[in-house]
């Protein structure tokens, strides 16, 4: 690829500095106690950093999109729409990501992993943010 092509499709890096909290914990937390980290990613334009955090991956639920160890952020004020990679405060086990589809009128939380199935999502779980990030250690 000449040099002036691969420029053209580079994006712009930037610092954020972002809460972030384990998948199966609680919310994350926008406060000085807050565990945050800092990410150089694409510029995630018309994002704030007060409107992103991350999640961080465990279990194989969401394999072979996500894996163990990933970072996930996601943008509190992203479209809630089905096929949408989400993270949600479930009332019974914490923070999860799942993946968002609705069936007559019910939304449910699928895994990309067909050995979990799918969950209801009920009034007492709150969609979080939507996914708009990857991290992987290579």
């Amino acid at each position: 690829i000449p040099s002036e092509a691969l420029h053209r499709h580079i994006s712009p890096v930037a610092r954020y500095g972002i809460p972030v909290v384990d998948a199966g914990a609680g919310p994350p937390m926008w406060s000085e106690d807050a565990k945050y980290i800092v990410l150089h990613i694409p510029e995630l334009r018309g994002k704030s950093e007060q409107e992103l955090f991350a999640v961080k991956v465990h279990g194989d639920s969401m394999e072979p999109t996500l894996r163990e160890g990933d970072i996930v952020v996601f943008w509190t004020n992203g479209a809630i729409e089905p096929g949408r990679i989400v993270a949600v405060h479930v009332h019974w086990d914490g923070v999860i990501i799942k993946r968002l589809q609705r069936h007559n009128n019910t939304w449910y939380l699928y895994s990309d992993n067909p050995e979990h199935p799918p969950v209801q999502l009920h009034e007492a779980d709150k969609v979080l943010g939507v996914a708009v990030n990857l991290v992987r250690k290579v």
